[in-house]
């Protein structure tokens, strides 16, 4: 090969300096992002990762119900939970083709919703998005051999003219091969649990040898089609329900042990539903032999969860109830954080903070005259560690009280953050 010039080209120098090249760039890439566990309530968190790699660890934790409430004896078997409509919707798990709207306050039946000329093989969960309402008749614990694996998709508008509209989502399992009948509970091909995200269903299985969730996707337009698996999570239970708030990042899922031993177990602070690089918290619940099966909430903050009647004399009886459960204390740190929009590195605020890296006083320049801006120093997991007022006249921030690590600074009415780096 020859250049224009009629130099020789040497390829093989070429070559070598643009591998010299890209290896650092990549090294400097590498001091640039730190991986590690982003939440400062795990038992392994690091306060100079950048980068949520999932492997954050918690202490085990117990959580105690704000309040209990009996459902009716019609809902004996209350299987999915959703909002919907300013109040909750449920459904039985079995013959019963009926959906009921329920207030959230007092459990009492406010509404019903027949689905005339459908059949309740097992209805095990419900989800929705804008226009539709999905009713998963998916149960598979019997023999974990079903073939006629269905959703429902009903238009939400026909509801209210009691005219429901409905069609069917088929689906197998792509990679469910046997399906000659298992001894009951012994399938890996169960589920009680899925959402919507984009054009898609996501199923969250009830694995009951393994204990462990698998994850599948397919279409959520009516046909017939393969789930395809996605991923799979450690839950260590029995998984019922889900519930996901797509903008918070949030994904939630209710189960129980089995020895009835409920949870809630939290998937959060991901990017494109990569659930390998989540945090994943399990919060064991204060309800004794609670069997557990549907969870929904509004603002990730406030959770409500149903359980089934289930008896075992002499020693349990556990009725149909309703229940509430606060988690401000667990998330409400990490759901405060999006609103900071951390995650923008170029300095669009127009002001200029040195030194950086910093040992304690960091100085701020361009400071508006005449009035002053609240300040908070925020964690990578988005904890407000420091919170006070700059002016032109104090424009000073004392950090040597953080340990070294990586934070963010927040200005009022700067919709970006300005990173720090204590050392």
């Amino acid at each position: 090969m020859r250049l224009k010039s009629g130099k020789s080209f040497n390829f093989t120098c070429f070559l070598a300096i643009n591998i010299h090249f890209w290896l650092l760039l990549g090294t400097i890439s590498g001091y640039a992002q730190i991986q590690g566990c982003t939440d400062s309530q795990a038992t392994n968190y690091n306060p100079e990762a950048t980068v949520n790699d999932g492997s954050c660890m918690y202490n085990d934790t117990i959580v105690a119900p704000s309040s209990s409430i009996d459902l009716p004896e019609t809902l004996q078997e209350t299987s999915g939970l959703l909002f919907w409509d300013n109040d909750l919707l449920t459904h039985n798990d079995s013959n019963d083709t009926t959906l009921y709207s329920i207030n959230p306050e007092t459990g009492e039946i406010t509404q019903e919703f027949d689905l005339k000329g459908t059949k309740n093989k097992d209805w095990e969960e419900i989800t929705q998005d804008e226009n539709f309402i999905y009713v998963g008749d998916f149960g598979n614990n019997l023999s974990g051999n079903r073939t006629d694996l269905k959703i429902l998709r009903v238009t939400k508008s026909s509801l209210f003219e009691n005219k429901p509209e409905i069609d069917t989502i088929n689906f197998s399992y792509a990679d469910q091969t046997d399906f000659s009948a298992k001894p009951s509970n012994q399938t890996d091909y169960d589920c009680e649990a899925f959402f919507t995200s984009g054009d898609s269903l996501y199923l969250v299985t009830k694995q009951w040898v393994s204990q462990q969730s698998a994850v599948y996707t397919l279409p959520k337009t009516p046909g017939t089609y393969e789930a395809r698996l996605k991923t799979s999570l450690a839950v260590q239970g029995l998984t019922t329900g889900a519930t996901f708030l797509p903008d918070k990042r949030l994904l939630a899922l209710s189960g129980y042990s089995t020895s009835l031993e409920p949870f809630i177990y939290l998937v959060y602070d991901y990017k494109n539903l990569d659930f390998n690089h989540a945090n994943k918290r399990k919060l064991r619940l204060e309800l004794p032999f609670a069997q557990v099966e549907g969870i929904t909430t509004k603002d990730g903050l406030e959770y409500y969860l149903s359980n089934e009647y289930f008896s075992k004399p002499p020693f349990i009886n556990s009725p149909q109830r309703l229940h509430r459960f606060n988690l401000d204390a667990y998330l409400s740190g990490y759901l405060d954080s999006l609103d900071l929009k951390l995650e923008q590195p170029e300095n669009r605020t127009g002001f200029t903070l040195y030194p950086l890296p910093t040992h304690g006083l960091i100085a701020i320049d361009n400071l508006p005259d005449g009035h002053s801006l609240k300040y908070h120093i925020v964690a990578s997991n988005g904890q407000i560690l420091q919170t006070g007022l700059l002016n032109a006249t104090n424009k000073d921030i004392d950090v040597s009280p953080l340990v070294p690590g990586t934070y963010f600074l927040k200005i009022d009415s700067q919709k970006d953050a300005l990173k720090i780096v204590k050392r």
